[in-house]
């Protein structure tokens, strides 16, 4: 996310309050009431004027509270297109101390977000589309923030202090370039010898962490039960540069879209690309492409459950000092609906299970996506509205059928490498009235292996020792290099390596056989790196190995005086064996 703040330039605005249909109605009943209680001097008609008039006493009271000390953050990407929705994130932070906030609404740009809850001392965070129509700087103003609480017959609007910058980059409009179509047919592509995210597909791995969701297979995913990331081939191309001045477009505006829409389209094929514009030049980079590119049980009231509360014993009060028969029968079914709040929401809670799957690799300091598995081992009643608190995170799970389970992920993070725990972990629900929040602590403790922070990091020995040591052609079939025969198609095959030409020509399916490049192994001495800092220098070695592996390099680890030696004719289960034992050794270095 974009690093945007608000420049506080003015003080909040007065409140401004609009009586809803529900405020009128209610307003002109409590005053047909009033009138009939004067003409009749019904002392049972003035009890209920009085009612009402509490209800709107407090209706003012607690919905002018509920705007009070609260703050509004706006956060925008850093990537702004004119014309093109974003997701900005809005930040509602609660600053009071004993009352949380109930519906509220901001209002930006026109748009609007709602926020059910917000808790006190604490923020809500919501993603709220918005999108700008012109290029160039431009502010956020009026920000508005409403409510309907407590019982919708007023809505009171507050206005935010505080204005929002924002650059907004050019719209990126498709135009035809000959010029560069050409250019790039002249020049070419050239073959990677590493996986990458432009071309066909190779074949399906297990999601490791870093990789981007746009590239997970949902399909297997689904079929597996664990996330799959889809390898593709990865192609590499020669620079280009992009002259503004020389583009035979006359509009201005036309001619700026079309140089937008060029360079992300470049971006995005991993074509090194530069521009040059009024007399400067922006050199692309052709080397980097990173980053210089881009069992406890307990229940707690709400404040719904505490005025709920409140006016039982109220109207209690009234009915024992007046002997008001109805007052008796309003009370009474009060205090049935707070006995049903409590039977069925002690239920929603009962014979339920919680299972925490984590993946297999997980890297301190970066988010990952935790399964969670929620049980209804009821026979007849589903589960409704069941939060499962997980290390400060939470998730909902709306509706878990009988004797059935819901699954969804959780993103969390661990701070550090070596084994952890999670404990406290913790299901609640306000089922079936938000009277009451009951929690449930789930029995279990949840163990994981963190593996090191990969942090890039300067390796030219290795770099070096790769080029001198080359690649060599491999004796057996793979899918890198040059066409070696033809075969009959076998099940499993992939689509992409069916050699269509011969199939049609001999009516039987035929895969193409492709000779494999292998590489010379690498051996990373931990204790040679000349790294000081021991959490950097292991970070470092992570890092290498990922890389390596990444590209299909066999790499082993001396440390200790032990020694991992790689495996050179064998790239299946046994390196993946031999990445999961170096990783962990590097995990609880110095730990155990």
């Amino acid at each position: 996310m974009g690093n945007h703040t608000g420049n506080p330039r003015a003080d909040t605005g007065p409140g401004v309050i609009k009586i809803t249909k529900a405020g009128w109605f209610y307003i002109i009943l409590t005053i047909f009431l009033g009138v009939s209680g004067i003409n009749t001097g019904n002392n049972l008609i003035y009890l209920i004027v009085a009612a009402f008039l509490s209800f709107m006493a407090i209706s003012g009271i607690f919905g002018k509270r509920n705007l009070a000390k609260t703050d509004v953050r706006i956060e925008l990407p850093e990537e702004i297109y004119a014309g093109t929705s974003v997701p900005v994130r809005v930040i509602l932070r609660n600053r009071r101390r004993f009352l949380p906030a109930f519906l509220l609404r901001v209002h930006v740009s026109g748009n609007e977000i709602l926020f059910p809850f917000v808790e006190v001392k604490s923020a809500g965070t919501k993603y709220l589309p918005l999108s700008f129509p012109e290029r160039g700087r431009t502010e956020i103003r009026n920000i508005y923030l409403s409510s309907v609480f407590p019982f919708n017959f007023f809505i009171r609007y507050r206005k935010m202090p505080g204005v929002f910058e924002a650059l907004v980059f050019p719209r990126a409009k498709k135009c035809e370039s000959p010029f560069f179509e050409r250019e790039m047919r002249s020049r070419g592509e050239q073959a990677a010898d590493k996986t990458g995210y432009e071309a066909d597909l190779i074949s399906l791995r297990d999601y490791i962490t870093g990789d981007s969701i746009k590239y997970i297979h949902w399909k297997a995913s689904a079929k597996t039960g664990k996330l799959k990331t889809k390898e593709l081939s990865s192609l590499s191309h020669q620079p280009l540069i992009i002259d503004f001045d020389s583009l035979p477009i006359k509009e201005r505006e036309e001619k700026i879209s079309c140089v937008t829409y060029l360079l992300l389209k470049f971006l995005k094929q991993n074509i090194p690309v530069g521009l040059r514009i009024d007399g400067a030049l922006y050199k692309p980079f052709t080397k980097d492409h990173g980053e210089r590119t881009r069992a406890l049980k307990f229940t707690m009231l709400t404040k719904a459950g505490w005025f709920y509360i409140i006016l039982t014993i109220f109207l209690g009060v009234s009915g024992i000092n007046t002997g008001n028969n109805l007052i008796y029968l309003i009370v009474a079914a009060f205090l049935s609906f707070m006995a049903i709040s409590g039977i069925f929401g002690k239920r929603n809670l009962a014979k339920t299970d919680v299972r925490i799957e984590l993946p297999e690799e997980i890297y301190a300091g970066t988010s990952v996506p935790v399964r969670v598995i929620l049980r209804n081992r009821r026979r007849f009643l589903p589960a409704f509205l069941l939060r499962v608190h997980v290390s400060g995170n939470e998730i909902l799970f709306p509706f878990v059928e009988v004797k059935s389970a819901g699954t969804k992920y959780l993103p969390l993070s661990f701070p550090e490498r070596g084994r952890t725990e999670i404990r406290n972990i913790y299901l609640s629900s306000v089922f079936p009235f938000n009277f009451f929040i009951r929690y449930r602590k789930m029995p279990g403790v949840f163990e994981a292996l963190v593996f090191p922070r990969a942090k890039k990091c300067e390796s030219p020995f290795f770099e070096r020792e790769m080029r001198s040591r080359g690649e060599q052609a491999a004796d057996k079939t793979g899918y890198e290099a040059d066409l070696i025969s033809l075969r009959d198609y076998i099940t499993g095959d992939s689509i992409k390596y069916i050699h269509w030409k011969a199939s049609a020509k001999t009516g039987k399916l035929k895969t193409k056989e492709l000779s494999s490049l292998s590489h010379q192994p690498l051996i990373i001495d931990f204790d040679s790196l000349p790294i000081k800092e021991r959490e950097e220098k292991i970070s470092c070695v992570t890092y290498l190995l990922l890389k390596f592996l990444k590209q299909n390099i066999p790499v082993g680890l001396r440390i200790d005086g032990a020694l991992y030696k790689p495996f050179t004719k064998d790239h299946g289960e046994r390196t993946r064996a031999l990445k999961f034992t170096m990783l962990t050794k590097l995990a609880l270095y110095g730990r155990e």
